[in-house]
Parts: structure tokens; C-alpha cells; sequence
């Protein structure tokens, strides 16, 4: 068994690979070349000791910077960081029996065994301590406003690295502003995990924490599926973790991310204990990073689909080729809002994949609903959600079909309720021309056969799309139906996907509900 110790050396990080005494527990004795950590032992201390026994050297320890959980049952790793000065000397390359001082950068995956690996490659990425990222003179207004992107524009200098890397970052007079990771392959060159002294690992890990503590707080028990991580709303950028029930879902982005995956995951099963963690991460973005898709079970066992309750309501979530990471759990109260305003009416759900405002329309007492979508199993599975919840019925209808053709070819006057939810028409910058065209056209033809008095609910959420933006081509869309269109109340994505005071550009959904006259 070995333990991995990392000390943040003034000429940069050295790894420290010791063997674990056998039989020994954790928090107990542990063999070093200069002697034992005894139980009790402040390990910064024991690693003082070590260096100053074993390489001659004198060495103040100024702090632990963490500590990170790669130790559990079935691994046999811990990750113990700390930051130490020297004082005299120089810290050399040394092979002893026992152990081994190297660069992270050095280690070798192929010398560990397979549980060890992710551990070692977390290592090898690691630049903890080294050169930082200089940022030019007025260009670290955005970092010190706690803004998590950097462009390259804004950087001064930067030392060699290699792309997923952590490094400090200071402002153009060397003050350190706090670190991020770097990927020079991406648009945005750098994305910051904390804004202080604080060590990135201990930041992270503190803003995972924090993430879970508020959704604790804010979803209501009887929901059982919610985001618990949303990227940079809760200061983890590249990151999105869903909990389904006890299977939770991971979405990353960015190939930092990517790099402290193995950190996150060991964090999120001490917080939550979920019986499952499954990877979703088939962005478009990882191609920008450099990273292919990748999708797979984590650890525990692998799930395909699980039911969850929400707000009384349940719901089959099927994980393969799903949407986002398996449920819209963004337009969680836009359902609750759906249900309190249905009752009575015919409505019309188009965009509709699994069902999940049709079956909030059901249960809101509607007189009937018809679900469109492009999708044959998204509309298996809305019928399969709505049987879930006992609703069985001639008034249900079920349309696999093009939402534009349906509008276009269908009497939309029997419908006084319709909800527009379609996914996302533009991905990236390029594509909003052509998606404004798309909301303008789909607007268009509801206004057009809506009866007066129907309710119109309606959604973008394509981020390079903002609100004013999507207001205009509603407006378009009216003014050519020549409808009378009043605005009732705006929404936004549920509380569970807060968007960062200082990252704006977190709030992605925008939704209107509109009084056709």
C-alpha cells in the first residue's frame, strides 16, 4: 500500500510516494525512512520532520493546504498537500528505498495499479505552486470581481504548462488574485476555482460543500431529483451534478474539470453517499477543449433509468441518449406553475420529450393535453410518465411529429393553454441569426391559430439568445400574426441552478407568459 504525499516547494511541487506499513490503519503508524507518524502526529509536522531528516535540509511549514479524500475502502491512496519554505538548501531528486521526492509531471501511471491511476494522473496534472499567470495592468478588474473567465487578451505572461493545468494568478504588480485552471486550446484561456490565499483544492472542495448545504436548505423533501453542482453558479466551473433519487449524474465541460474529476467524485460521494455516479458529459464544448465525449458509470453500479418524485409527481429518467443529463429539472417550478394554471383548459405541450409539463397539466386538472415531439422514444416515454401517474385517457394524444409541421397543418384554435419549450436553437454565437428566424416563425404560427383568451407559455434557452433579445422576436412573431399579445409574468430556470452574482452569463433560460387577445 502507498501513500502519496505533495509538498509546495519555493522551486516548485515535489511528490513524496511512501509505503503504507502493513496492516497498518489509517490515522495510524505509517513508515518513513526517517522514522514513524505516530497517531496524533500533526502530519505537517511528520513531512517537516522528513525533510529536514532525510534530505538536510532546514524548512519552515507554513500551512496544511488540505487534505483529499483518495483513501477509502477500496483505494488505496491519500493525497496530503502541503505548502513549506526553504529555508537553506536545495530539494534534489532523490531514490531512496522507501520513497522517492519527484515533479508531479514525473510520476508514472504504468508503476500503480489500476485503482491507483486516476489518483496519479490528478497528480501529474497538478502545478499547485509553481509560476503563475500574470495578468496585464487593468485587465484584473474582472478576476478581482470574482469572475471566473480569463481570455488570453487579458493575459500578460504565463509560464510553460501543460493545458488542464492549476496555476496562481496575479494581478500585473504580483499580488496573487487566487488560481484557476488553463487550457490554452479554449476560447476562454483560464477559469478561476477561488479568489484568494485559499489552495485550489481546499477551494473546491469548499464550493462543493457549499453547493450541497444550499440545496439542502431550498428543494422541498418530496423532491427527489435536483441540480446539486450548476458550473459556475456555485464557483465550480465546467462542472453539472445531478442527483436522480440516489444515482447522481455528472456533466464535464472543461479539461481542468476533466483533470479534477477524480477529486470530485471522491467529494460528492462523501457528501451525498449516492449508490451510483454516472458520467454524461457529451458537450459539444469538450470538442473545443480537446476532450472527446465520454460516458460511462464512475463508480457503483451502472443504471439506466430511474424513478424520481417531484412535488408528488413521478417520473421515469432514462440516462442513455437523454437530454441534458437525463430531465429537464431546470423547469421544475415552471411545472408547478404549469399545474396551477391548467385546470379547465385543452393544452397543447409541443417540444414536449418526456412529459413533464404534460403531466403537470394533467395533474393541474386540464381537460386534455396533446404532446408533441421529434422524438419516437421521447414520446414513448412522456406516455409511459403520464401511466406512471394514473392518467390514461382518450383526451391524451401523443405526437411524434416535426413541432413546426404540427403547428403549420393543425386547428390550434381547440387549444386555449400551449407551452413552448424547444431545445436550444443556437449553440454557439454563429447560430443566432438562424434561431432567431426559428422563434419568430414557431411564434408566428401559435399566435396566428391561438383563440383569444389562450395562455401562451414559452422558453429559450440558448444562452447567446438573452432576453430582450428573445422579447424582440416574440414581438415579430405577434406583430406579423397581427395578434394582441400581453406579457403576464417572466421566469427563469428553478433555485436549484442559481446563477453567480459576478457570472451573468449563468442565466441561460428565459421564459414569458403570454395573453393572446
Amino acid at each position: 500500500m502507498m501513500r502519496v504525499a505533495a509538498a509546495v516547494i519555493e522551486d516548485g511541487p515535489r511528490v513524496l510516494v511512501t509505503r503504507r506499513k502493513p496492516g497498518g490503519r489509517f490515522g495510524g503508524l505509517w513508515e518513513f525512512p526517517g522514522g514513524k507518524i505516530e497517531s496524533g502526529e500533526a502530519p505537517e509536522t511528520a513531512l517537516a520532520r522528513e525533510i529536514r531528516e532525510e534530505l538536510g535540509l532546514k524548512i519552515a511549514v507554513r500551512d496544511f493546504v488540505g487534505r483529499f479524500p483518495f483513501l477509502a475502502a477500496e483505494a488505496p491512496f491519500e493525497l496530503l498537500a502541503y505548502r513549506a519554505s526553504v529555508q537553506a538548501g536545495e530539494i534534489g531528486l532523490a531514490d531512496h528505498d522507501l520513497y522517492r521526492w519527484m515533479r508531479p509531471d514525473e510520476l508514472d501511471p504504468s508503476g500503480f495499479a489500476p485503482a491507483d491511476i486516476p489518483v496519479v494522473e490528478a497528480l501529474r496534472g497538478s502545478r499547485i505552486g509553481s509560476e503563475a499567470v500574470v495578468l496585464r495592468p487593468g485587465k484584473e478588474k474582472a478576476v478581482r470581481r470574482r469572475h471566473h473567465w480569463i481570455f488570453s487578451g487579458a493575459v500578460g505572461a504565463h509560464p510553460d504548462f501543460e493545458n488542464g493545468a492549476i496555476l496562481p494568478v496575479r494581478d500585473a504588480d504580483g499580488n496573487l488574485l487566487g488560481h484557476g485552471y488553463f487550457n490554452r486550446k479554449s476560447s476562454i484561456f483560464g477559469r478561476m476555482l477561488g479568489f484568494d490565499e485559499t489552495p485550489p483544492f481546499e477551494a473546491l472542495s469548499d464550493s462543493l460543500r457549499r453547493a450541497v448545504d444550499m440545496r439542502r436548505r431550498l428543494v422541498e423533501p418530496e423532491t427527489e431529483a435536483f441540480r446539486v453542482v450548476n458550473g459556475e453558479g456555485d464557483g465550480v466551473p465546467g462542472l453539472i451534478a445531478d442527483k436522480y433519487a440516489d444515482v447522481l449524474v455528472l456533466q464535464v465541460s472543461t479539461l481542468g474539470m476533466e483533470r479534477l474529476k477524480p477529486a470530485v467524485v471522491e467529494s460528492l460521494k462523501t457528501l451525498l453517499a449516492p449508490r451510483t455516479i454516472l458520467e454524461r458529459s457529451n458537450l459539444p464544448t469538450r470538442k473545443e477543449e480537446g476532450l472527446a465525449p465520454a460516458e460511462g458509470c464512475l463508480c457503483g453500479e451502472d443504471v439506466e433509468a430511474v424513478e424520481i418524485a417531484e412535488n408528488g409527481l413521478r417520473f421515469r429518467v432514462e440516462f442513455g441518449a437523454s437530454q441534458k443529463t437525463g430531465f429537464y429539472l431546470d423547469q421544475r417550478e415552471n411545472r408547478s406553475l404549469v399545474r396551477s394554471r391548467a385546470s379547465g383548459r385543452r393544452v397543447l405541450n409541443a417540444f414536449s420529450y418526456s412529459g413533464g409539463f404534460t403531466v403537470a397539466a394533467l395533474a393541474g386538472g386540464a381537460g386534455g393535453v396533446d404532446s408533441v415531439d421529434i422524438s419516437e422514444k421521447a414520446i414513448a416515454l412522456a406516455r409511459t410518465n403520464c401511466r406512471l401517474n394514473g392518467y390514461e385517457s382518450p383526451d391524451l394524444g401523443f405526437f411524434a411529429a416535426d413541432v413546426f409541421d404540427f403547428l403549420r397543418t393543425r386547428d390550434l384554435s381547440t387549444y386555449d393553454f400551449i407551452i413552448l419549450d424547444p431545445p436550444a436553437f443556437a449553440k454557439r454565437k454563429t447560430e443566432v441569426v438562424g434561431a432567431c428566424r426559428g422563434y419568430k416563425d414557431v411564434h408566428r404560427l401559435v399566435f396566428r391559430g391561438a383563440p383569444r383568451g389562450a395562455l401562451v407559455l414559452t422558453f429559450s434557452c440558448s444562452y447567446f439568445v438573452d432576453e430582450n433579445l428573445f422579447r424582440q422576436v416574440i414581438f415579430q412573431g405577434a406583430a406579423e400574426a397581427k395578434r394582441r399579445v400581453r406579457i403576464l409574468q417572466r421566469h427563469r430556470q428553478a433555485s436549484d441552478h442559481p446563477v453567480n452574482i459576478y457570472h451573468p452569463e449563468g442565466d441561460y433560460l428565459k421564459g414569458f407568459l403570454l395573453y393572446v387577445d
